[in-house]
């Protein structure tokens, strides 16, 4: 990963219904493997991986948790 400043960042987004739900799927479906291919190094695969984890879960948190 080129930039290791772990400092948060507040991030908002507006997507419509549609959009909300094609984005937690696809966060229910990626995996590891998906996700270290197209990744530079296993550090970024990481946070990669993490970012999405934090996107589905607040997804979830607002009603859009694929079964």
């Amino acid at each position: 990963m080129t930039n290791q400043d772990n400092s948060l960042v507040d991030v908002h987004l507006l997507l419509t219904r549609e959009q909300a739900w094609a984005v937690a799927e696809f966060c229910k479906r990626v995996g590891w493997t998906d996700i270290r291919q197209l990744s530079a190094d296993d550090p970024e695969a990481d946070g990669a991986q993490t970012g999405l984890m934090v996107l589905a879960n607040e997804l979830a948190r607002v009603g859009f948790k694929p079964r």
